[in-house]
């Protein structure tokens, strides 16, 4: 007889589940108590000696996944069950598929009803997700988890602090970004996990913690660019001050580190500057982090109440030695070429540099497009306002560095507007920096075979101005054009 009855109940819940996908007979479903008799019925055979076949509890998750999509009502009915403590004991080893529909179930729960959020967060948190996070290891599932969390989080001030603050919280953060980072996913199943990440990465310590807690490099550029995303859209020290120098050491190692990597990677280099969404490994990390950095810059230039007796992140990027390693990076990617790695151009003109013989251990090449654009609107940012940094710039030979970025280059927007910026911020307060910039004499005309090739050249004059020259284009002899004569 039992086995009878547990048959019919098996095939019942396959007719349920069905019915419940449409709207008119899932409202009916619900005012005739499925969702707590469901509940129940889990329960039942998850304590009864009588074991249910996995495809029924798998229909039964299925049924109860599907009542509560926008129905309160099944929503209360699965709270009088119990529902959260039940689905957890549901769960088998084995069985991802089981898994993702328990997710499914605790995600469509929780939205926007208080009482399930309240339920799943004191059953599941922290340790029922770190298991299924940790065991299951399956990239749908950390997305659901991830949206779950949020759901409960978002409005719940006191479970936010716990989440970014505890170990546990961070243990579970970690699981999800370090399964979804190494899958591969459109832009409505990270959405869940982006929003996460920018609510916590404003908590103190959150992002450095998770940072080292994630695998190199896919893990860390999830939480980076989640962080500097938070910081362009809020421009504004809200929950904590950015003046950690944990922070600031973490961003000024790994730019480092992940920028000397690529060098590596020259020989495998193409003709062609790459966009953002074309990177992957250590050179999206080094975008991701000067991005970061680019971010944090900013928002620190644009707070006008800092107190100049209280350090700040930028005075904590100082003290790192941020500074000289952006001026090598630029140091290393030589000066501007308007011409370089546009189409129609001869091959001498787009010619990379030589580098076998360099000594420099950051590219030589633009690892993505607006790379010296983002070392220079950095260097302009932490210059603003900062004699101190000001000063440190002049002695490493960065404003000649800079000044020689005062021009058009392809595949660096805006490169010529951020190095003038940067000019103006060295010279605003600093009366040596402008009197070393009157200083300067100019020394040669860079020669081009564009102008060559119709018989011009820029050269200097003896009054130490460039003038504009005519050669023959055969002979390369000056001639006399215009009333000029040859020097």
């Amino acid at each position: 007889m039992d086995a009878r009855r547990r048959t019919e109940e098996e095939v019942a819940m396959k007719r349920l589940v069905q019915h419940a996908k449409q709207e008119s007979t899932r409202t009916a479903l619900v005012h005739a108590g499925a969702a707590e008799w469901t509940t129940t019925w889990l329960r039942r055979f998850g304590n009864d000696e009588r074991k249910a076949s996995e495809d029924a509890k798998l229909d039964a998750l299925r049924l109860l996944r599907n009542l509560c999509v926008d129905n309160e009502g099944a929503k209360r009915e699965m709270r009088r069950a119990g529902v959260a403590q039940v689905v957890c004991d549901a769960l088998e080893p084995t069985r991802v598929d089981q898994c993702k529909v328990v997710m499914q179930v605790l995600c469509n729960y929780t939205l926007e009803f208080q009482e399930g959020q309240e339920e799943v967060w004191n059953v599941w948190f922290p340790l029922a997700f770190q298991n299924v996070l940790e065991g299951y290891k399956d990239a749908h599932v950390s997305a659901m988890a991830a949206r779950t969390i949020l759901h409960c989080v978002k409005e719940n001030r006191a479970w936010t602090e716990k989440l970014a603050n505890s170990q546990s919280g961070r243990r579970v953060m970690a699981a999800i970004v370090q399964v979804t980072s190494e899958n591969s996913f459109d832009g409505r199943e990270c959405e869940s996990l982006e929003e996460l990440l920018k609510l916590l990465c404003l908590e103190h310590g959150f992002y450095t913690a998770l940072f080292h807690m994630v695998e190199y490099p896919p893990g860390k550029v999830q939480v980076t660019s989640a962080f500097s995303r938070c910081l362009a859209e809020k421009r504004e020290r809200t929950t904590f001050s950015l003046a950690s120098y944990e922070l600031a050491k973490l961003i000024r190692e790994n730019l480092d580190l992940a920028a000397r990597a690529c060098t590596q990677e020259q020989i495998n280099q193409t003709e062609s500057l790459r966009n953002p969404e074309e990177l992957n490994g250590m050179p999206l990390l080094v975008y991701h982090l000067l991005g970061l950095l680019r971010e944090v810059t900013q928002v620190e230039a644009c707070y006008e109440n800092r107190s100049t007796q209280k350090a700040d992140i930028l005075d904590q990027l100082y003290d790192t030695g941020i500074l000289k390693v952006l001026v090598e990076m630029l140091v290393s990617l030589g000066v501007p070429n308007p011409f370089k790695l546009q189409k129609g151009y001869s091959e001498e003109q787009t010619k990379k540099p030589d580098t076998s013989e360099s000594t420099s251990v950051f590219p030589s090449f633009h690892l993505y497009i607006g790379y010296r654009t983002d070392i220079v609107a950095t260097l302009a940012n932490m210059c603003f306002r900062r004699p101190c940094c000001q000063d440190e710039l002049l002695a490493l030979g960065g404003v000649e560095v800079v000044l020689s970025n005062c021009q058009v280059e392809s595949g660096s927007p805006l490169l010529r507007e951020w190095s003038l910026v940067c000019i103006r911020n060295l010279c605003e307060q600093s009366e040596p920096i402008r009197q070393h910039i009157a200083s300067l004499q100019l020394l040669d005309a860079e020669r081009h075979p564009e102008l060559e090739g119709l018989g011009l050249r820029v050269e200097i004059g003896s009054n130490g101005k460039p003038a504009i020259r005519h050669y023959d284009a055969l002979t390369q002899k000056p001639l006399e054009q215009h009333g000029w004569k040859v020097e």
